[in-house]
C-alpha cells in the first residue's frame, strides 16, 4: 500500500500578473506565506520522498517544505503544468486576439484532435497522466509527497477515475465540477497493487481519499 500526497505550489506571479507571463514565475509574497503553512502541515506527513515539478513555483514551494522536512528531493519535468503557446506569453489578457488564442488553447483539452501552435493538448496531458502513475506504482516508497501544478492534478486524478478509456468529453466533465485546486491544496491518494475487485462494491488499485483540502490556510 502506498499513500501519495499531492499538494499545488503557493500562489505565484503567472496566477495573478495582468498578462500571459512567462510560465516559470517566482511566489508571491501570499504565495510565500502559503507555503510556509504547507510545510507546517507537511511535516507531519512522514513522507519518504518529495517530487517536485523543475517550474520555479513549485521549487520555491518545495524548499519551504525542506525547512521543516528532512527529506529526499527529486525534481521532474514530467508533472511540470500544461505548457501554453509560445505566442501567447507576454500578451495582455485584455487584448482580443489573446483571449483568443488562450481560448483556442484551452478549447483543445476539450475536444480531441486540437492542436493549437507549440502548446499541450488532451492527449498529451492524458499521456503524461499515464505515465506519472505507473512511474509511482514502481517506486520503491510507502509515502511520497509531490509539489505540482492545479490543471495537471485535476487530469492526474481524471485519469484515476477513467484510466486508459478517459475522453475529453469526460474531461470537461470533470473539470466542470472539480474546480480548480486552491493553492498549496492538499489531496491524497492511496495505491493498493492488490486492491482491484469486481464486487458489488467495485475497487481498484488507486483510491482518492482527500482532495483539496487547505485547512491550514485557516
Amino acid at each position: 500500500m502506498k499513500t501519495i500526497y499531492f499538494v499545488r505550489h503557493g500562489e505565484a506571479e503567472v496566477n495573478v500578473s495582468e498578462t500571459f507571463g512567462a510560465e516559470d514565475t517566482p511566489l508571491t509574497d501570499k504565495g510565500r506565506e502559503q507555503a510556509r503553512s504547507l510545510a507546517e502541515r507537511c511535516s507531519h506527513l512522514s513522507a519518504e520522498v518529495m517530487l517536485v515539478s523543475t517550474m520555479e513555483r513549485a521549487k520555491e514551494t518545495a524548499s519551504y517544505i525542506s525547512r521543516l522536512v528532512d527529506t529526499p528531493v527529486e525534481f521532474s519535468d514530467s508533472i511540470r503544468e500544461r505548457k501554453r503557446p509560445s505566442s501567447l506569453i507576454g500578451k495582455h489578457r485584455e487584448e482580443p486576439e489573446a483571449n483568443r488564442l488562450h481560448e483556442q488553447w484551452t478549447g483543445s483539452f476539450f475536444k480531441e484532435g486540437i492542436r493549437v501552435e507549440d502548446a499541450e493538448n488532451f492527449q498529451d496531458l492524458k499521456e503524461r497522466a499515464k505515465n506519472i502513475l505507473a512511474y509511482l506504482e514502481d517506486r520503491p516508497e510507502g509515502r511520497i509527497l509531490i509539489v505540482m501544478h492545479g490543471f495537471m492534478m485535476r487530469m492526474l486524478f481524471a485519469y484515476i477515475i477513467f484510466g486508459e478509456t478517459l475522453t475529453a468529453s469526460e474531461f470537461y466533465k470533470f473539470i466542470r465540477a472539480v474546480r480548480s485546486v486552491e493553492n498549496t491544496g492538499l489531496s491524497v491518494v492511496l495505491y493498493d497493487p492488490e486492491g482491484e475487485r469486481e464486487t458489488v462494491y467495485p475497487r481498484g488499485k488507486w483510491s482518492i481519499r482527500i482532495w483539496n483540502d487547505h485547512a491550514h490556510l485557516g
